[in-house]
Parts: structure tokens; sequence; C-alpha cells
């Protein structure tokens, strides 16, 4: 049994609501489609539903018998009927096969419901990591790298960025204070093989110059997405955290760790987080190493959730109320 052919025979045993994260033809490693999942999930705990994930992947895999992608969601909608709430920014397509209006929708992209549903955003995103989730990636990283030297620094690469001599000179400047020091590095989809070797380069060079004793070790997105992708396990397992190139999803996910993170040219919307010393700019460091410190955990899934949950049981308290009224305005006839 495929997943989502236990996730359709679970719901269809099932009277609560069915709260659906829909992915579409959209990549499911991007920050869209992490939060729609983490999101999804936590709303179906607060509203006591049930959860399910759909993509491409999945409809192709449960409905292989049925030809194209718009048929196949038309088969999934018939076989578990009318989600209660969808999300997701491909969700619109979904309307086409209901029969029935969907109860709550929140389609817009991740970076917009999370600013729009959280009193304080500070440009975190929504996103679908866990504790037991780190922990297990945590777990597989150490199997895989048992001979870490030193500190470990975690360098996550998001999208491109021109200043990497500055990042390395000030990666190195801080791993000086250390006898040795791993620099793990973990570029994204959006990093570019250039920006990952440059930063290399420059690393070495800063390395060289210092006389610092630096590992070094990643290799390029392509290549991880093939094998091992160390992301979730640096996480997890890195002592520190240093985050290059502009990617909310990536801040959000380092700030879940509960660790102090480094943020090279942090934007201005993360200054009541500075303020807080949950982020520091890499910049402005100096004459000191790496400060390990456990933080308060910054997460606004949850609330993102909460906001949704509350909005659903809003309109429910609404359709209830239009039947009553309904009922009201038939005995007066």
């Amino acid at each position: 049994m495929s997943d989502l052919e236990g996730q359709i025979s679970a719901y269809n045993n099932s009277v609560k609501p069915l709260v659906m994260a829909f992915i579409g033809q959209d990549d499911p490693r991007r920050g869209d489609s992490k939060g729609a999942i983490g999101v999804g999930r936590a709303v179906a705990k607060m509203v006591g539903g049930d959860y399910i994930y759909v993509d491409e992947r999945s409809l192709a895999s449960k409905f292989n018998d049925v030809s194209g992608y718009h048929e196949q969601l038309k088969c999934f909608i018939e076989s578990v009927g009318n989600p209660d709430i969808v999300i997701g920014p491909s969700m619109g397509l979904i309307r086409k096969f209901v029969s029935a209006p969907i109860t709550l929708s929140e389609g817009r992209y991740n970076e917009d419901y999370s600013e729009q549903r959280v009193q304080e955003p500070c440009g975190q995103v929504s996103h679908d990591l866990t504790d037991d989730y780190l922990k297990a990636a945590g777990q597989v990283f150490s199997e895989k790298n048992p001979d870490i030297q030193g500190p470990l620094v975690g360098v996550l690469m998001g999208g491109t960025y021109s200043h990497m001599d500055i990042v390395a000179k000030s990666m190195v400047d801080m791993a000086s204070y250390a006898p040795e020091t791993t620099f793990y590095l973990c570029p994204s989809r959006r990093t570019g093989t250039f920006y990952l070797k440059v930063l290399k380069r420059e690393i070495e060079i800063a390395a060289m110059r210092t006389k610092t004793d630096i590992r070094i070790i990643g290799e390029r997105y392509a290549k991880q997405i093939a094998g091992y992708n160390p992301y979730h396990g640096l996480l997890a397992k890195a002592d520190h955290l240093v985050i290059a190139g502009d990617s909310g999803s990536i801040i959000s996910e380092a700030l879940f760790t509960k660790k102090r993170i480094y943020v090279a040219d942090p934007p201005s919307v993360l200054q009541p987080l500075i303020n807080k010393g949950h982020v520091t700019d890499l910049f402005s460091v100096t004459r000191q190493p790496f400060l390990a410190q456990i933080m308060p955990r910054v997460d606004v899934t949850t609330e993102v959730a909460a906001s949704i949950a509350q909005d659903y049981m809003i309109a429910c308290s609404e359709k209830v109320k239009r039947k009553i009224d309904l009922k009201e305005l038939v005995k007066c006839l």
C-alpha cells in the first residue's frame, strides 16, 4: 500500500475534518512546500482532524492506471471527498474538482501568509521541522561523518552572494581561537556551483594567511541531493551555524534549533532578533571566537497554524449559524 493509499484509507474510515497540504507539481523541497506540510500537520492536530499530503509523485503512484495529472487529481478527490482545509500555493486547482466549497483555504506563498498571520514575523517563514526529525537526521549525520575534527561550523548557503571573501575572513578569524575547526559547506538549490567554489577558495586563502587549521567539507548541491544531503544533519549537529546568501527558509529552520546563528549581512527585518541575541551579524564580530549559546526557540509555524485553525472554527460556526437562520426563515413561510 502506498503512503497516499494509506492516508486515503484512514480518512475514509473517519468523520474528522480533512486537512490537506497540497504541493501539486511544485518541488517538495521548496520553502513553500515545507511550509504547507508543517502548517498542515499542526492545523490537523489543532482541529482534531486528519492530515493528508498530496503531490504529483504520490498521485502518479496511487493512480498509475490513470493518464494525466489532472485526471489523477480528479480521481483522488473522488476517493476522499471534499477537503475541509487546503494549504499550498497550488491549491487553486483543487477547486475545479470538489463538489462543494472548501471551508478554509490558504493559497498564498509561505512568506506572505507567515507574515500576515504572525504578530512579529521578523522575516520568518513556516517549515516542517520537528525535534524528532532533527534527532534522527543528526544520528545519520554522525554515522556518515565520524571523524569531524574540532568545533563543527555548518555554513548554510542560500541564494547567490557576492561577498564570499568577507564571509570567509570573518569565519576564519573566529575559528582561529580553536586548535582546529571543521567548516561543512552546505549549498542550496539557489546557490550555484560557482559560489561554492569561491567560498572554498576564500576560506583556504584566509586560513593560510592566518595559519589557522581548517578542514573544509562540502559538495555541490546536485551531488548532495543525488546522494546524501547533510542539511538537516548539520542543523542538528553543528556547534555553530553560519548563513550566507538570502533565504528566509534557511534562517527560520536554523532558528528552530535554538542555536545562536550568524548571518552574513542580515536584512533589517532581522533586527529584533539581533537585539534579542538570536541572530548575530557575522560582519560585526571582531576578535572573538564562535559563541555557543542555547536560545529560546523562534518558530512561527505553530502561530500560523493556530491562526488558520481559528479561521476554520469561525467559518464552521458561521456555517452552522446560516443553517439555523435558514431553518427559522423556512418556519416563517
